[in-house]
């Protein structure tokens, strides 16, 4: 997968998204790529999570979205991870079932994306 990140353009390695037993949670975060990258640091160290996606909203100001999931027992987790460390970022979820098919970046490629934001 080919994406610009901020001014950068990078090819990612995807891997099919694994969607936990019970269903799992996207997130679409936004907000300065600074604090996006801490807030995902923190959450790593807690809980499993994929990212399928970032997009630059504005690369001068590093306002980014991205897209992370999660397995849904996980949930209460992140929103107390969330209500320490996402100080001025925006969140909305969505639950994806156990049949829902899609590519996401691989885990290498998602802790490179972090990398990148910092």
């Amino acid at each position: 997968m080919e994406l610009t990140i901020l001014k950068e353009t990078v090819t990612l390695d995807t891997a099919p998204m694994h969607i936990a037993p019970g269903g799992s949670i996207l997130c679409h975060i936004t907000g300065n790529s600074r604090r996006i990258a801490k807030l995902l640091i923190e959450l790593r160290s807690e809980i499993a999570f994929g990212m399928s996606n970032v997009t630059t909203i504005d690369a001068d100001s590093q306002t980014i979205t991205t897209d992370i999931f999660f397995g849904s027992a996980d949930e209460p987790d992140f929103r107390t991870i969330f209500a320490n460390f996402g100080e001025g970022l925006a969140f909305e979820t969505n639950k994806l079932e156990e049949d829902h098919r899609q590519d996401a970046l691989t885990m290498a490629a998602r802790n490179c994306v972090i990398d990148m934001l910092k």
